[in-house]
């Protein structure tokens, strides 16, 4: 395709996957170190890489934060310091015993600390990335209950807050600024809007208010920063990665470059005829070698039927003499 002169191009998503708690539950929600601690040590344990690798054929970008790239206040130097994964899970398991869980154990019986995960029911490949969470997480030792719901049902009791732990969700940003993302956490856009998270946080509050409206420059970054900062600790949602989407176009085609979010730019496409006629010529030449083989073919598949016809036709037929006695008659 690239001797053809075809192009490809590679783009990443103003969108986000992501993961969510309640924080209004009362095991796994609330801001006490504590639970902050509880949430850190289940981030630590996904592997979102593994997720791009299986699930997308290794296209996609890991992600810090709810902020995706390309948008005014992303940092790609930015590492969430719980969403670096180690797979010996020392600093997860660390974590799970500060907060009172060591090695997942509920000191209140002595069982597994459980951990309700609601996923909406759908594909193979969903069920899939579902269970491959579940596991990851039951690696600390934690119980993991998956409960599948139609997304009606899901949707109903994520507006209702009548979860613990809800995996893969997304945002794709409606325009590019970082409010349409950061308000995703805002306490009042508590489900059923868009803080499905049900996470509010009075300081963040503040700073959104105050970077809501504010040109982007040196003083607005540094706010969207100490936001980041207030959920990376908080931990109310887990960012999973961000989406890459792949486009390829022939030669002939100009302004193919597209726009993250409109998508009502193939009006500005534009075609160059004469080169794709000539193109098209070069490339649909006509190939005889199929006509000629086939009439080959048919010609030597009616041979030996010519040749069996012909014998049929010219075989003669022997008759017996009527005076003849047949040997055994006695005559």
């Amino acid at each position: 395709m690239k001797k053809r002169g075809i192009t490809m191009r590679r783009d990443v998503s103003v969108s986000v996957r992501y993961c969510f708690f309640n924080m209004n539950d009362p095991d796994w929600g609330g801001y006490t170190p504590q639970r902050r601690k509880l949430r850190q040590a289940v981030t630590l344990a996904i592997d979102s890489q593994s997720f791009i690798d299986v699930f997308n054929r290794g296209n996609g970008v890991l992600a810090q934060s709810m902020l995706a790239p390309g948008v005014f206040g992303y940092d790609p130097k930015f590492r969430n310091p719980y969403t670096q994964f180690d797979p010996s899970l020392t600093k997860a398991k660390q974590l799970l015993a500060e907060a009172g869980y060591p090695n997942g154990v509920d000191p209140k019986d002595g069982g597994p600390l459980t951990l309700t995960m609601d996923a909406i029911s759908g594909s193979p490949e969903v069920a899939a990335q579902d269970e491959l969470i579940k596991r990851q997480v039951e690696k600390l030792g934690i119980k993991v209950n998956l409960v599948f719901t139609r997304y009606a049902v899901w949707q109903d009791k994520t507006n209702k807050g009548q979860f613990q732990f809800s995996p893969i969700y997304g945002w794709f940003a409606d325009y590019p600024d970082p409010e349409n993302f950061l308000f995703l956490l805002y306490g009042p856009n508590k489900a059923p809007g868009p803080n499905a998270s049900f996470y509010s946080n009075p300081e963040y509050d503040r700073l959104f208010l105050q970077m809501q409206k504010m040109e982007d420059g040196p003083e607005r970054a540094a706010i969207i920063r100490k936001m980041l900062d207030l959920t990376t600790e908080d931990c109310p949602v887990i960012p999973m990665y961000h989406d890459v989407n792949f486009s390829l176009s022939q030669g002939w085609v100009r302004n193919t470059k597209t726009h993250p979010i409109s998508n009502d730019d193939s009006q500005y496409r534009g075609i160059d005829p004469v080169q794709r006629e000539k193109m098209q010529a070069q490339w649909n030449q006509p190939n005889y070698v199929p006509l000629w083989a086939g009439l080959f073919l048919i010609v030597a598949s009616t041979i030996p039927a010519a040749r069996v016809i012909g014998q049929r036709t010219n075989r003669k037929v022997r008759r017996a003499d009527a005076n003849m006695v047949r040997e055994g008659d006695g005559e």
